[in-house]
């Protein structure tokens, strides 16, 4: 545990009195948003634009009482914004962007994150393209915020496609590797767990002609809509469907013939290898009778003995390169 906090960090300006928090006359936009400890007894939630594009933290926003929503509309016009940054830097700049482009003159951008993510290299970025930022630094966390000026963003838009999932720029060498041991077997009802954006199914259209329908699976909104407009040029007779959906709380709802999958064991900037047996799991409990899981993993995670536990046998057809790919049979 690295002990840090940005969320509390995130309200701190506001709980010295260095800025005027919001209020339900009074909105501000929240970007990555998560829930604000401390603040119970304050009406932040109703004065929170929240967004959050990632499934299982926009559900745990919404079992604590928020309204999240999965991207907010480009004309959103707020009188502040507040930021929590991730681990993707070119995504967090693209959302300081963001905030200040729909932040109204005078008003401010708070932004948020762990001293590990790049907070003062991200704080100092800001402060060269716009100047005038003040910043506090508690919980291995920093906050830093500034006025939204008269002028528009300094760097325009070209910042506005950063992509900020697992492989954006190209496929994971994993990934291009279960990909090759596709072949005319996989067909009928077809799953693609943890989509991201869109690579596999891609290859699956191309490689497997007799797949009847491919349903895709993912718990980034933004990557889900990349896979969607990436697949609309692929010619296929396949009807394809995209869920977005956080596969190790909410069921997948169908039953298919065949599931691929390259799993998580990420979360956030913490390595968590129980995201993979998860999905494994979810697999299981989606496969029909005699169906079958196609998977891919880093060679020394263990996720042998839970594959054991719910597929009537499993084995690998690949092992190498660090990576291991594996067949296994409901």
């Amino acid at each position: 545990m690295s002990g840090a906090d940005p969320l509390r960090v995130l309200t701190l300006p506001f709980a010295e009195g260095l800025l005027a928090p919001p209020n339900a006359a009074r909105r501000f936009a929240f970007l990555n948003a998560g829930p604000l400890p401390g603040l119970e007894t304050v009406d932040w939630k109703a004065a929170l634009i929240c967004e959050q594009r990632l499934r299982p933290d926009f559900l745990a926003l919404r079992a604590v009482g928020y309204e999240p929503v999965a991207q907010l509309p480009a004309d959103t016009e707020v009188e502040g914004c507040l930021v929590l940054l991730g681990k993707f830097r070119r995504l967090n700049e693209a959302n300081i962007a963001r905030a200040w482009r729909m932040t109204r003159v005078g008003g401010v951008v708070v932004v948020a994150g762990e001293n590990r993510a790049g907070a003062a290299s991200a704080r100092k970025w800001l402060d060269r393209l716009v100047g005038g930022v003040d910043s506090r630094s508690k919980h291995h966390s920093a906050v830093f915020w500034c006025r939204r000026g008269e002028g528009p963003w300094p760097l325009g838009d070209s910042d506005d496609s950063p992509g900020g999932w697992f492989s954006a720029a190209k496929p994971d060498a994993g990934s291009a590797l279960l990909a090759d041991r596709f072949d005319p077997r996989i067909a009928g009802a077809v799953a693609d767990f943890g989509a991201g954006a869109g690579f596999l199914s891609g290859e699956l259209l191309g490689r497997c002609p007799s797949i009847v329908s491919l349903d895709l699976f993912e718990a980034d909104w933004a990557a889900l809509q990349a896979a969607e407009a990436a697949l609309a040029g692929i010619d296929s007779d396949a009807k394809c469907r995209f869920h977005w959906r956080d596969l190790t709380a909410e069921p997948a709802g169908r039953q298919f013939d065949w599931i691929v999958m390259n799993p998580p064991f990420h979360s956030g900037m913490q390595t968590e290898p129980g995201l993979g047996k998860r999905f494994i799991e979810a697999a299981a409990d989606a496969l029909k009778p005699g169906g079958r899981l196609l998977m891919v993993a880093n060679r020394k995670l263990p996720y042998e003995p839970t594959l054991n536990a719910r597929f009537a046998s499993s084995a690998p057809l690949y092992q190498g390169q660090g990576y291991k790919v594996i067949e296994a049979v409901r």
